[in-house]
């Protein structure tokens, strides 16, 4: 990909056990010589052992000691972000933590998956949205809250826990996982789905939750699975709101359309910051456009949705090449010219970042901006490709983990902004959804026709909390 070569990354960086960690660990004499092979093999007398510590790769040093210094993520930020969660999720984070570190026989798992097969499960946006709700049923439910992708690779190939709060996956729960088959098909393992019947707003979301914590906690299953079905945006918000009635006194942030909770980018920061080579090339890509944390402004553009104003319908997650030609170039000229416009109405003395699903409009966008007296200073990531869709319907059959780096490489970028001015879908509202949405601006409507700033569309709506108390 793009920056590889030059930051001296190879293959071995595509995942998470990177060859530096791996020679500094053998030449260590502080440290037991251990078999390598073996090591990535796993150790069969632990993979039987009843109580699963995790996949042998744990073994290896902290890797976070090898992480590039992103001042957005990482341990310090993810101590702070803790603090200012509520008490309630702190409390999980230290019990869930323990159990990782720790577990026993009686240790229970709840778990998340993203499989390959028919049914959806969305891009990375729609998988991580729901998160805050994950975490409120996991700890209703007293089980340790794992994630688990496969489409089209493991989450660990991307991003790992700065604290102790250890989301990975175990091996005795991969080996149950049919291959093929979706989260939803799979025979073997206890599923919990939440579905329709909980779209009729908060109430029937929380008597929904309340139910289906009751059915889990009657399973004595050590590994069960639990997933709201389709990743329907209200239903999304619902669980969301949900969780801000635990986590809010008398007022609370009011969630609509893709956004993502306020508190979502301190749940990010405690649960996951980059692996090394993708905090290297992030690291990198910052230096290279001149931008400094928290000084300047992310603008992204979903050029390929809405897809029926698009000619081929399969675009969004299949992409293929975008040719900015007639209506295409037109419509989308206009929209990136809105878009940077918002974002320039957001912070009008500092440089925008553009990105967008697609690396020709990212250029175009690039070369046609023109504003007078050279401002905003506009900068971009120039790629060959465009960012490939992480849920493509294949899964990406002989794809590797760094083929997908451009796309978590523009997330984290938005996600060390003052302020991001993004469009429809969730991509862009993850990257608001990471600086807590404390300053942004939508520049598209839900039709996907260009907005222009401001507009009252970001307004700090609250609502009550209400009674209600699921704990």
């Amino acid at each position: 990909i793009p920056g590889m070569s030059s930051l001296g990354l190879t293959q071995e960086h595509y995942i998470p056990i990177i060859g530096e960690a791996i020679s500094d660990y053998q030449s260590n004499p502080d440290l037991p010589t251990i078999d390598i092979p073996q090591l990535m093999k796993g150790d069969r007398e632990e993979r039987e052992n009843t109580i699963d510590r995790g996949y042998p790769l744990t073994k290896f040093p902290d890797l976070r000691n090898y992480t590039s210094r992103l001042s957005m993520y990482g341990q310090e930020r993810a101590r702070e972000s803790l603090n200012r969660l509520p008490a309630w999720l702190q409390e999980y984070f230290s019990w869930h933590a323990e159990q990782r570190k720790n577990p026993t026989s009686e240790t229970k798992y709840i778990v998340v998956s993203c499989l390959k097969g028919q049914l959806a499960c969305g891009g990375t946006s729609d998988r991580l949205r729901p998160l805050p709700y994950y975490l409120l049923v996991a700890s209703l439910t007293r089980r340790v809250l794992l994630l688990k992708w496969n489409k089209p690779h493991d989450l660990y190939h991307f991003f790992m826990p700065p604290l102790d709060v250890d989301w990975r996956i175990l091996p005795s729960f991969d080996r149950m996982i049919e291959p093929n088959r979706s989260a939803f098909y799979q025979s073997k393992i206890t599923s919990f789905w939440l579905g329709k019947k909980c779209d009729l707003a908060i109430h029937s979301m929380e008597k929904c939750t309340r139910d289906i914590v009751k059915e889990i906690n009657d399973c004595d299953k050590r590994f069960v699975q639990f997933d709201l079905l389709g990743k329907a945006y209200n239903r999304v918000n619902d669980g969301n709101l949900l969780f801000q009635t635990q986590s809010y006194e008398g007022e609370m942030p009011l969630i609509n359309q893709w956004m993502f909770p306020n508190l979502f980018g301190d749940i990010f920061r405690v649960m996951f910051e980059p692996v090394p080579a993708l905090a290297e090339l992030v690291n990198s890509t910052m230096t290279s456009l001149g931008l400094e944390d928290g000084n300047y402004v992310s603008v992204h553009v979903r050029s390929r949705y809405p897809v029926p104003r698009m000619p081929q319908k399969n675009v969004d997650k299949n992409g293929g090449q975008l040719v900015l030609e007639g209506r295409t170039k037109g419509y989308l000229s206009h929209v990136s010219g809105n878009a940077i416009k918002c974002g320039m109405y957001l912070e009008p003395d500092l440089p925008i970042f553009f990105a967008s699903d697609s690396n020709v409009v990212s250029e175009f966008a690039l070369k046609h901006s023109d504003f007078p007296d050279g401002k905003p200073k506009i900068v971009t990531v120039t790629r060959l490709e465009e960012p490939r869709h992480t849920d493509q319907d294949d899964g990406w059959p002989g794809s590797l983990p760094a083929d997908f780096y451009s796309g978590f490489e523009d997330l984290l970028i938005m996600g060390g902004s003052k302020c991001v001015a993004h469009g429809v879908g969730s991509f862009g509202s993850f990257g608001a959804g990471l600086i807590g949405n404390r300053c942004r601006a939508i520049h598209r409507a839900y039709n996907g026709k260009p907005d222009p700033c401001p507009n009252d569309r970001t307004r700090n709506n609250t609502i009550p909390v209400g009674k209600v108390r699921l704990q």
